[in-house]
């Protein structure tokens, strides 16, 4: 039959032993083409640009590297506190940063709201550390001054308050 040992085992294997299954081998290698000019392959280490651009092209628009800052469009995070101080000029200049990185539309907004969110917990640390700071700024102008409905408080709170006026503080 002149095939070889590897060839007659892949023939018995894909029932491709009589005569007149030649055709199904011939679908078989027509359905290994298609599928072959179908697959995706990785451009290597040292591709160039355009082979990068055209694997680009062929993944579906929303696992494409983002190509301009204006096509980035973020949505802020649910759950951010009222008081939060969301920057749009930080937003903005993100945007550019997503495209530098590559990053897709997908990955620019997951890494968005991450960072976002740890703004809002960074904010919310601080709110809870300058509460206490003030109460314990308080206890301790108590403590020194005595208590706020005295005498020595006021007279004390008052010269505070004209110094720094003086310095421009208020």
């Amino acid at each position: 039959d002149g095939l070889s040992e590897g060839n007659r085992k892949l023939a018995e294997a894909k029932g491709w032993t009589k005569a007149e299954n030649l055709d199904r081998v011939f679908t078989s290698y027509a359905e290994l083409e298609r599928q072959q000019g179908e697959s995706l392959r990785v451009p290597g280490k040292d591709a160039s640009r355009e082979d990068w651009d055209k694997f680009h092209a062929r993944l579906p628009e929303q696992m494409r590297p983002l190509t301009s800052a204006e096509k980035v469009e973020y949505r802020r995070p649910e759950g951010l506190p009222e008081n939060f101080a969301y920057s749009d000029e930080l937003a903005s200049a993100s945007k550019a940063w997503a495209v530098e990185a590559g990053a897709s539309p997908k990955t620019a907004q997951a890494y968005h709201d991450r960072f976002v969110g740890y703004m809002a917990e960074q904010a919310a640390r601080q709110e809870v550390a300058l509460a206490r700071s003030v109460e314990a700024t308080h206890d301790d102008l108590v403590k020194d001054w005595g208590p706020t409905d005295s005498d020595g408080f006021r007279q004390k709170l008052e010269v505070a308050n004209r110094a720094m006026k003086k310095l421009g503080l208020v």
